[in-house]
């Protein structure tokens, strides 16, 4: 397993994988503890509803990524209601853009 924690580590660009749901699943299980990565680009990966939920939850978890992208996934008005949720307990986001 990758250790997310490392010091060296560059932002993940995911843009257009097309993880889905489960990929963003393990993904925020991934960062939720990470220290180092501020930078999060998951835009284009069918990440629909529940994808958009779990993006949420790591916003909630994680206080130090900034800049997060995630057009073009689908989210719908739950999904989109999930990440504004998390917006709310995330003091550090300064660009989430979808």
């Amino acid at each position: 397993m990758v250790s997310w924690y490392n010091t060296h580590l560059t932002p993940p660009d995911l843009q257009g994988n097309f993880i889905g749901p489960a990929g963003m699943r393990e993904l925020s299980a991934a960062l939720e503890g990470n220290l180092t990565v501020t930078t999060l680009d998951v835009s284009g990966n069918r990440l629909g509803v529940e994808g958009g939920k779990e993006l949420a939850s790591l916003l909630t978890a994680n206080q130090h990524l900034k800049n997060v992208y995630a057009s073009g996934n689908n989210l719908d008005n739950e999904g989109v209601a999930a990440l504004a949720e998390a917006l709310r307990t995330n003091g550090t986001i300064a660009a989430l853009l979808g």
